[in-house]
C-alpha cells in the first residue's frame, strides 16, 4: 500500500535505538492529548511510544493550528512507526486511543501486512500495550508541562517589560487644531520615540482650548507611563488642568465652552490618578521638532476628516513627519 499524507511528518524521535532490533513484535500506542488553556496551543498534542529494539522510542507533535487535521497527524505517527517496524522485519501491534483512524484500520478497510490494531489493551498482549500507552501519555504530559511553562515564561516576561515601560519617565508633545468656520477639533500627540497618535472630534465646538485638552487626554490614553511630562503650547490648558476642579474657569470663553472644557479636564484627572503627570509649556512654532510634528499631525487629521481626502493624504503627512523626526530621536 502506498500512503499519501498531505502534511509533512510532524514527529521527531527523542531516543534512537542502538544496534539491531531482535524483537519479533513492535508494541506501540498513540494518544491525542488536549493541552490546558495555559499552554496556548492552537491544536492538540500527538504523543506516541513504541518498543523497538528493546527500547522505548518517544514521538511528539504539536498540531500547529486548528485547521490541521488531527487524524492526519495521528496517521503521520502511525506510518512512521510502521516503517520502523517494517525495516526491522517485525510485526506491529498498535493501540490508537480514541480516533477514527483506529476504527478504519481495525475494520480492515486498509490492509497493511504485519499490523494488528488492538481494540483494547486486554488479553495476553495487554501488558505490553499498557506499558507503551502509559509511557506515551507520560511523554505527552511532560511535553504539555513544558509548553505551559514556556507560555507562562513568555507572559511573565511581557508583563515585566510592560511594567518597566510604565515606570519609565516619558516626554510627550501635544497640539490641537480647529477651523475658524467649521465645528470640529483635531488633536495629536508625539512621543519622544517619534510615535504619533491622532484623533478627531467632528462635533466639538471649534475652540482651541478644547482641541488642546483633547490632545492632552489622548496623550494620557496612549501613554500609560507612571511618570509622564506633557508638553503643550496652550497656557489656557495648563492653567485649567493645574487648577483644582472648583476653580476651573475660562473667563474669555462662553459658558458652553467652559462646561465642555471642565468635562474633558475631569476625564484627564481620572487618567492621571495614581500617576506623576506634569504639564510643561513649550513655545509653539519655535523650532521644537516634536511640537511642530504634533501641530502638523493635528492639522492634517482635522483637514483630512473635514474634506474627506481619504487615508492616502494622511499617510503621506505621517511619512513626512516620520522622516523629519528621525534625526531627533535618541
Amino acid at each position: 500500500m502506498t500512503a499519501t499524507i498531505p502534511t509533512p511528518l510532524q514527529l521527531r524521535a527523542r531516543t534512537a535505538p542502538d544496534g539491531c532490533d531482535t524483537a519479533v513484535t513492535v508494541h506501540a500506542a498513540i494518544h491525542l492529548l488536549a493541552p490546558s488553556r495555559e499552554a496556548e496551543l492552537g491544536g492538540r498534542v500527538v504523543a506516541a511510544a513504541a518498543t523497538i529494539g528493546g527500547q522505548i522510542i518517544h514521538y511528539e507533535a504539536v498540531l500547529p493550528d486548528e485547521q490541521t487535521s488531527e487524524k492526519m497527524c495521528v496517521a503521520d505517527a502511525f506510518i512512521d512507526i510502521y516503517r520502523r517496524a517494517q525495516r526491522r522485519g517485525a510485526a506491529l501491534r498498535i493501540y490508537i486511543a480514541g480516533t477514527e483512524l483506529r476504527g478504519l484500520l481495525a475494520g480492515g478497510e486498509i490492509d497493511l501486512p504485519g499490523v494488528e490494531v488492538a481494540r483494547g489493551m486486554t488479553g495476553p498482549q495487554g501488558r505490553a500495550l499498557q506499558a507503551v500507552s502509559a509511557d506515551a501519555r507520560r511523554a505527552g504530559g511532560a511535553l504539555l508541562d513544558r509548553l505551559a511553562a514556556q507560555a507562562r515564561a513568555v507572559r511573565e516576561a511581557a508583563a515585566a517589560a510592560a511594567q518597566a515601560e510604565r515606570r519609565r519617565h516619558r516626554d510627550v508633545y501635544t497640539d490641537g487644531s480647529v477651523s475658524a468656520r467649521r465645528r470640529g477639533c483635531g488633536a495629536a500627540v508625539v512621543g519622544e520615540d517619534g510615535r504619533v497618535h491622532t484623533r478627531v472630534a467632528p462635533t466639538m465646538l471649534n475652540r482651541p482650548v478644547l482641541a488642546e485638552l483633547l490632545a492632552v487626554e489622548l496623550a494620557l490614553i496612549r501613554h500609560d507611563n507612571t511618570r509622564l511630562t506633557v508638553h503643550t503650547d496652550s497656557r489656557d490648558a495648563i492653567r485649567l488642568l493645574t487648577a483644582g476642579p472648583a476653580h476651573r474657569s475660562l473667563p474669555r470663553e462662553s459658558a458652553e465652552v467652559g462646561r465642555q472644557a471642565r468635562r474633558i479636564a475631569a476625564r484627564i484627572d481620572a487618567l492621571a490618578a495614581d500617576r506623576r503627570v506634569r504639564y510643561r509649556w513649550v513655545r509653539g512654532h519655535a523650532g521644537n521638532p516634536f511640537n511642530d510634528a504634533a501641530d502638523r499631525a493635528a492639522k492634517a487629521v482635522r483637514r483630512c476628516h473635514t474634506f474627506a481626502t481619504g487615508g492616502e493624504a494622511m499617510a503621506a503627512v505621517m511619512r513626512n513627519i516620520d522622516q523629519d523626526l528621525r534625526p531627533h530621536l535618541a
